[in-house]
């Protein structure tokens, strides 16, 4: 079911997905669950980051590592469209905290997505947590 561990439906969503602003406006993302986190990341044409690492030991199964890359904030305050931006994980203790907010200098429109929940490309049910930013003149 989606029901979390507390007994409250999980929506595995961004509300709203879409939002138009303008460009010099700051948008901000604030997490509300306690139990389950959540990453806002935009690629800005770059290739998605591993969540985890495995590593090879030298007897033995690999040892599984969190990317630093996608646990921590990454790429600044200011979005261009360009580059790898990521708020880090998202919750109350995680290194993203429970609010995350990023300036929009330029207009375009821009797709994010949460690591976490990606869904991939091939979510034939809906399932991926994703959004949109459009940034007007």
């Amino acid at each position: 079911g989606a029901a979390g561990a507390d007994g409250q439906a999980q929506v595995l969503r961004f509300l709203p997905e879409e939002v138009t602003i303008k460009a010099g406006d700051t948008v901000r993302w604030v997490h509300r669950s306690a139990h389950e986190p959540h990453t806002v990341t935009f690629l800005g044409g770059e290739e998605a980051p591993e969540d985890v690492i495995f590593e090879p030991q030298p007897a033995g199964p690999p040892r599984l590592l969190q990317n630093n890359m996608t646990l921590f904030p990454q790429g600044g305050n200011v979005y261009n469209g360009e580059g790898f931006t990521n708020s880090g994980f998202m919750g109350d203790p995680l290194p993203g905290g429970t609010e995350y907010e990023l300036t929009f200098d330029t207009p375009g429109e821009y797709g994010y997505y949460c690591i976490l929940h990606a869904g991939g490309p091939e979510d034939p049910i809906g399932q991926a947590m994703v959004g949109r930013i459009t940034v007007t003149e």
